[in-house]
């Protein structure tokens, strides 16, 4: 035993409060013996892991893991000694909980952890060495294997042209997802990843629903949507979300979250007398039966959280109105629910406005273009993309363009919420310092 406490000493852990044994001098006899002391001698190193930490083998099993970490939060326990005692717990935990011990072991064989090799693989992606990144993708799986992670090495492998490892470890990524859910998504993606057409990615669409029935319809409604619409079929988009909707007048937030993908492909596709349609004949009754019934904060949760989800789109502000309006009427005393309702319908309206003007050829292209900063800068979005922004220097000269202080004047009659958002900076001066100086 005096020699396990030796090694443990040396590791950074004590095993008692005992004093070391009396070592005689070299004439025989015992050095001056000194007073007991009854603080507990806190850990001269870091330990270089849990195992040293508890001072126990790899190989130790569960019930000496127990047993090691009860003596020793006695003898560091954390009104005394907080770090020794943290210490001690993390490595408890980690050593008793299976699926964690088992990657903490990986990662001491690999030398490294989940987190530097993920950091590791996006920068050996950007930079072009995949043969690189696949071996790590390959030690990350073995490490933590999850299905996101192997259907990212399948991908890799399908990447470098080894369809036979990609198809085995797509497999790999279907058998550990955790549930079907899971497993449908990963299935969509695939599907995606494979195919370029949309037919042919309706058809595997439509193959997964087939496969899971209580799980899929849902799941790939949108995405089926819009493939369906890239072909100029969009009835057919839409007759699979009706066939969706339940007939229940109370509707469960899983049911009601059909209507709201629903109205958010067809918003996403600009498809707006549909959109207005639906929300105004089965959507807002839908929303006011909730307001009565069991589901009404579940509802109102769905619909708070599909607000805040996504970054801020030009493209979505109408149906973020229309969220904001079933808000109100799911609960009419939400006051958040009326001032985010007026700020996306100010937002919406500006939008429209700003896209009539860049169309306006009695405007002005630099003005266009400042105003398009403007607008940028201020809501965090982008009419326009680089290519864009080229293109209006070749708007067509079908009409003599105003002068800069005539295009304000238009700008305020024509397009006053625009106006109203930039007035401060219309002037000018700002949009055409070259004639201001001259004059």
């Amino acid at each position: 035993m005096r020699h396990d406490h030796h090694r443990l000493w040396k590791r950074g852990i004590h095993l008692s409060n005992r004093s070391k044994p009396k070592k005689k001098s070299q004439k025989g006899h015992s050095p001056r013996s000194k007073a007991p002391s009854n603080k507990t001698t806190r850990p001269v190193a870091q330990p270089s892991s849990h195992y040293a930490t508890l001072g126990i083998a790899p190989s130790a099993d569960a019930e000496t893991i127990r047993r090691r970490y009860l003596e020793l939060v006695r003898q560091f326990p954390p009104e005394s000694d907080p770090e020794s005692f943290q210490r001690i717990r993390r490595a408890y935990e980690t050593l008793t909980d299976p699926k964690a011990r088992r990657q903490y072991d990986k990662e001491r064989f690999y030398g490294t952890t989940v987190t530097k090799l993920e950091i590791q693989i996006d920068k050996l992606e950007n930079e072009g060495r995949y043969q690189d990144a696949t071996r790590l993708l390959q030690q990350l799986v073995d490490i933590a294997p999850t299905s996101q992670r192997w259907s990212r090495l399948a991908d890799a492998y399908e990447g470098m042209g080894e369809p036979t490892k990609s198809a085995e470890t797509y497999q790999a990524a279907l058998d550990s997802a955790e549930t079907e859910e899971e497993k449908v998504r990963l299935m969509v993606r695939r599907a995606h990843e494979r195919y370029d057409r949309d037919q042919d990615i309706i058809v595997q669409l439509l193959y997964i629903a087939d496969q899971y029935p209580n799980t899929a319809p849902r799941l790939i409604a949108p995405d089926l949507f819009q493939h369906y619409y890239n072909i100029r079929e969009t009835k057919k988009g839409s007759s699979y979300f009706r066939k969706l909707i339940s007939r229940r007048k109370l509707l469960t937030v899983e049911e009601f979250s059909v209507y709201l993908d629903w109205m958010h492909a067809l918003a996403a596709n600009d498809l707006l007398e549909e959109l207005d349609t639906l929300f105004q004949t089965k959507v807002k009754p839908a929303a006011k039966n909730a307001a009565a019934g069991p589901h009404q904060q579940a509802i109102k949760a769905l619909l708070a959280d599909r607000l805040d989800n996504g970054e801020p789109d030009r493209s979505n502000f109408r149906w973020k109105v229309m969220v904001c309006d079933l808000m109100k009427t799911v609960d009419p005393d939400d006051a958040s629910a009326r001032i985010h309702w007026r700020a996306y319908a100010e937002l919406a309206m500006i939008t429209s406005q700003m896209t009539r003007l860049i169309n306006d050829l009695l405007i002005p292209t630099p003005v266009v273009k400042q105003i398009l900063d403007w607008y940028s800068k201020d809501y965090a979005l982008r009419l326009m993309d680089e290519d864009g922004y080229a293109d209006l220097d070749d708007r067509p000269t079908i009409r003599q363009t105003l002068s800069t202080k005539d295009a304000i004047s238009r700008i305020q009659t024509t397009y006053p919420r625009v106006y109203r958002a930039f007035s401060s900076r219309l002037s000018l001066s700002t949009l055409d310092p070259e004639r201001e100086d001259s004059g």
